[in-house]
């Protein structure tokens, strides 16, 4: 069993496209996602007002 609690990161997809630009690609440069804890709310970790698709990403050892 994988235990995902810990810190992600996150970011908003507001314009829906984050699957044309590779977000899930293994070697995405993701140096200005924001972190964020896992389990939780993104209310409540920098996202208070968003609504829609927010990516998460974690590098697995």
């Amino acid at each position: 069993m994988i235990n995902l609690n810990g810190t992600w990161k996150a970011k908003p997809d507001n314009e829906d496209i984050g699957e044309e630009e590779g977000y899930y690609e293994i070697d995405f440069d993701d140096s200005d996602w924001i972190p964020i804890k896992v389990p939780g709310h993104w209310q409540e970790e920098g996202f208070p007002d968003h609504q829609g698709i927010l990516w998460y990403r974690y590098k697995f050892d």
